[in-house]
């Protein structure tokens, strides 16, 4: 998705949205390591946790959106901004 920013109260809602996607995001990355990691030490782990299924994971973002109301996104260290 591109996004054409034309004012700041275009900018604010981008950011919004993208802010509530990482947050959730931040959380299937974390399952998908823990899977991954658990799986190579030979432990066989579901991926969704339980008493999560493919039907409800739904209800699992609820949550994960839920828990993360309060975290803010702050700007990137000026070591990212400024180049590579």
């Amino acid at each position: 998705m591109v996004a054409v920013v034309g004012t700041m109260g275009d900018l604010m809602q981008v950011l919004r949205r993208v802010n509530r996607r990482a947050k959730t995001s931040y959380e299937w990355h974390q399952l998908l390591l823990r899977w991954t990691a658990a799986n190579l030490d030979g432990e066989a782990k579901p991926f969704l946790p339980e008493p999560c299924n493919w039907k409800t994971y739904g209800d699992m973002n609820v949550y994960f959106w839920n828990k993360h109301q309060s975290v803010t996104v702050s700007p990137p260290p000026p070591a990212i901004t400024n180049g590579r």
